[in-house]
C-alpha cells in the first residue's frame, strides 16, 4: 500500500513550482503519491507538471477549472490511496525527512494526527521560526495528546493551519471530513475537526515543513463570521461537547478578537471589518458561555483586552468612545507648587501622551499668579505642554477634578497629584481600561471598604489598603484614589443627581479635604463603578520631601477620613431617606476577598 498522499493544488505557480516538486519528490520516505490538481492555470504550470510526471510515476495530475483550492483538495482526498494524507502548497518547500519521520511517529503512536514545527521564509534569505503547535497544552514529558488530555485545549492544542500535519487517511475519509468551498477559512475548520474528532495526536518538536512568506493567506476578517459559526455548529455537536466547551470558547473568541488590530497606545487600534460583523462578535461575547468561560483567555492580557473593548462596547459606541480626548488634570497649593513641574514631566513622559494637561489654581492662594510660579512650571506653559486655568474657589484637592468635568464634558478626564513621580504606562494602561469598561472610573491604585458581620463600614484604617488583585472586576467595595493616576468617562456626571453632588458649597461643608471620599459617593448614588486597570502599577512614588506638607497627615493619622464620610453619610440619609452609601457598598461585598488580619469579622 502506499505510505503517503501529498495532495497539491496548484494555480500559476509556475515562479515556484519545480523548487516544490524538487522537495517533494526528493522526500527519504519514497513509497508515496504525489496528486498534482491544477485549478485552470493560464501559465506554464500544467506543461511543469507534465514533465516532472513523465520523469517521476509517483506524480498525477488532476484538472479542474478555476473551483479553488477547497474542491482541488477534496478531489485529491477523493482519488488518494495512501494510508496518510499531507497536504502541500506550491510554492512551500518541506525538509526531505518531512514524510519519513511524519509516518514513523504516526505508526508508532497510532496516531490520527501529527503535528510539527516549522519555519516561513522570504526569498532573501530571511527565516521565522513557526511553532505547529501548543507546548503548553502538552502533559509534561509525553508527546501524545489524547481527548482526555487537557480538554479546555483541544482546539488550541495545535495551529489550525494545514501545512503542519500528517493526516491518517482513514479518519478523514471515515468522519467524512472536507474542505469547505462557502468559506475562506476553511483550512481552519478543516483543521478544528481534526483536533476534536482525533482519538490521538502526535508530535514532533522539528522544523519540517518551510513556508514562503509571499505565499502565506490570512484570514479575511469579513468571512471569519460565517467560518465561526460553521465551526460551532462542528463542535457543539459530538457527544463529548460538555467537557470540550470551554475549548471552543476561546478558540471563537480569539478568532474574532481579530475584528481589532493591535497598537502601540490604547486608541491608535483599529477595527479592520464591518459594523455588522463586528456586532455579530459583541452579541456573541455577551452570551452567557462567552462571558462564564474566559478562564484561558484572561492569561493573554492582549486578547483579553481586545475581547473586552468588544464585549462592552458595539461599533457604533466604540468608535464614539476612539474620539475622545485625554485631558489630564491636576492642581497644586503654594507648599508644594515647586513640585509640580517635576510631577508633570513624568506625565509628560507617557507611553501614551494625553491631548492637553491642565493644571487649575486658586487666585485666592498665589495672590500675584502667574509671578508667583517657579520657572520649571512656566517653561512647560511657555513650551504649550501645559496650561493654567485660574478659579476663584479654592476647593483644595477637589480642584483636580471639579474644573475640568465642567470645562470638558466630553472628553475622558484624567487625574493627577502633584507629588508623585508616575510610572510611564499609567496613561495607557488607564485608557486601556476605559474601552475594556467603558461605563466605569477606571484607577491603578484601590482599596477595599471593609464591612463588618453587621454590614456596617468599618473605619477608614481597617481597609484593605493598595489591592492588587481584582483587576478588570468592576465593583462598588473599591475607593480609587484619583491622585495615583484616575479615568473618568466623558458625560458621567451630568445626570441631575451627580449635579447636585458638584455643589461647591455642599463640598466645602461636607467633605473639603477627602476628594477621594466624596468622588465615591459620587459614583455610588449614581450606579457607577470603579475597577482597578493594572496591578502592576498602584505603588507611589513621592517626589523627595514633598510630604511635609501633606492631607494626609489629618485625613489618616488624625481619623478626619472618618469624619468626612460620616457627613457624606448623613447628608444622603437626610437627601435620600436611607443610607444608600453603605446599602450598595454592602450589596456589592461579594468579592470573596481574605479576611483582614486586623478582624475576622470582615465580610470583606
Amino acid at each position: 500500500m502506499i505510505k503517503a498522499s501529498v495532495i497539491m493544488p496548484v494555480l500559476n505557480g509556475e515562479k515556484y513550482l519545480k523548487e516544490s516538486l524538487d522537495s517533494i519528490i526528493n522526500q527519504t520516505e519514497r513509497n508515496i503519491e504525489i496528486l498534482c490538481v491544477d485549478d485552470g492555470s493560464s501559465d506554464k504550470t500544467l506543461s511543469i507538471l507534465e514533465s516532472y510526471a513523465n520523469s517521476d510515476s509517483r506524480i498525477k495530475i488532476f484538472k479542474q477549472d478555476k473551483l479553488g483550492f477547497c474542491a482541488a483538495r477534496n478531489k485529491g482526498i477523493e482519488a488518494s490511496q495512501g494510508e496518510y494524507l499531507y497536504f502541500f502548497d506550491s510554492g512551500n518547500l518541506c525538509k526531505n525527512e518531512l514524510l519519513e519521520k511524519a509516518v514513523r511517529k504516526a505508526d508508532e503512536t497510532n496516531a490520527d494526527v501529527v503535528a510539527f514545527n516549522g519555519e516561513k521564509f522570504w526569498d532573501d534569505g530571511r527565516k521565522e521560526a513557526q511553532s505547529g503547535f501548543n507546548k503548553k497544552s502538552l502533559p509534561p514529558g509525553k508527546d501524545v495528546f489524547t481527548r482526555e488530555d487537557s480538554p479546555d485545549l483541544i482546539i488550541q492544542r495545535i495551529e489550525n493551519g494545514i501545512w503542519n500535519k500528517l493526516f491518517r487517511a482513514d479518519f478523514i475519509k471515515e468522519n467524512g471530513i472536507k474542505f469547505e468551498d462557502s468559506l475562506s477559512n476553511s483550512d481552519i475548520k478543516f483543521c478544528v475537526a481534526c483536533n476534536v474528532l482525533a482519538g490521538r495526536t502526535a508530535f514532533i518538536d522539528e522544523k519540517l515543513h518551510e513556508n514562503r512568506n509571499s505565499l502565506s493567506q490570512s484570514q479575511n476578517p469579513h468571512n471569519v463570521k460565517d467560518a465561526v459559526d460553521s465551526i460551532e455548529r462542528l463542535v457543539k455537536g459530538v457527544p463529548y461537547f460538555e467537557n470540550i466547551k470551554n475549548s471552543l470558547v476561546s478558540f471563537v473568541i480569539e478568532s474574532l478578537t481579530n475584528f481589532i488590530n493591535d497598537s502601540d497606545t490604547a486608541a491608535d487600534f483599529k477595527i479592520n471589518t464591518t459594523a455588522e460583523n463586528y456586532d455579530y462578535a459583541h452579541d456573541k461575547f455577551n452570551q452567557r458561555e462567552y462571558l462564564e468561560g474566559t478562564e484561558y483567555i484572561k492569561s493573554n492580557p492582549s486578547l483579553y483586552y481586545k475581547y473586552l473593548c468588544i464585549r462592552n462596547s458595539n461599533y457604533n459606541e466604540l468608535q464614539e468612545m476612539k474620539r475622545r480626548r485625554v485631558i489630564v488634570s491636576v492642581t497644586s497649593f503654594p507648599a508644594r507648587i515647586k513640585f509640580l513641574a517635576t510631577s508633570l514631566k513624568s506625565i509628560l513622559s507617557q507611553t501614551e501622551q494625553p491631548d492637553k494637561i491642565i493644571v487649575y489654581l486658586s487666585k485666592d492662594q498665589f495672590l500675584n499668579l502667574e509671578k508667583d510660579l517657579p520657572q520649571d512650571l512656566l517653561n512647560l506653559v511657555e513650551e504649550g505642554k501645559t496650561e493654567i486655568r485660574w478659579v476663584e474657589d479654592d476647593l483644595r484637592p477637589h480642584k483636580k477634578y471639579f474644573y475640568a468635568f465642567q470645562e470638558f464634558p466630553d472628553d475622558l478626564i484624567a487625574t493627577f497629584d502633584d507629588d508623585l513621580i508616575f510610572d510611564s504606562k499609567i496613561i495607557e494602561a488607564l485608557h486601556k481600561s476605559y474601552f475594556q469598561h467603558p461605563q466605569c472610573v477606571s484607577g491603578v491604585r484601590c482599596h477595599i471598604i471593609s464591612v463588618d458581620d453587621n454590614k456596617q463600614i468599618l473605619p477608614y484604617e481597617y481597609w484593605i489598603k493598595s489591592t492588587d488583585r481584582f483587576v478588570h472586576m468592576p465593583n462598588h467595595q473599591l475607593l480609587i484614589t484619583g491622585g495615583a493616576g484616575a479615568l473618568y468617562p466623558a458625560n458621567l456626571f451630568q445626570s441631575q443627581k451627580i449635579k447636585q453632588m458638584l455643589d461647591i458649597s455642599l463640598i466645602k461643608e461636607l467633605c473639603l479635604n477627602a476628594d477621594d471620599l466624596w468622588l465615591k459617593a459620587v459614583e455610588v448614588l449614581n450606579d457607577i463603578p470603579v475597577v482597578l486597570a493594572d496591578r502592576n502599577l498602584y505603588g507611589l512614588h513621592y517626589i523627595p520631601n514633598s510630604q511635609d506638607v501633606a492631607l494626609f497627615k489629618s485625613n489618616v493619622e488624625e481619623n478626619k477620613n472618618d469624619l468626612q464620610l460620616k457627613n457624606i453619610m448623613d447628608w444622603i440619609v437626610k437627601n435620600h431617606g436611607e443610607d444608600l452609601f453603605t446599602k450598595k457598598i454592602v450589596e456589592t461585598a461579594a468579592l470573596q476577598l481574605p479576611e483582614n488580619p486586623l478582624s475576622r469579622s470582615f465580610l470583606c
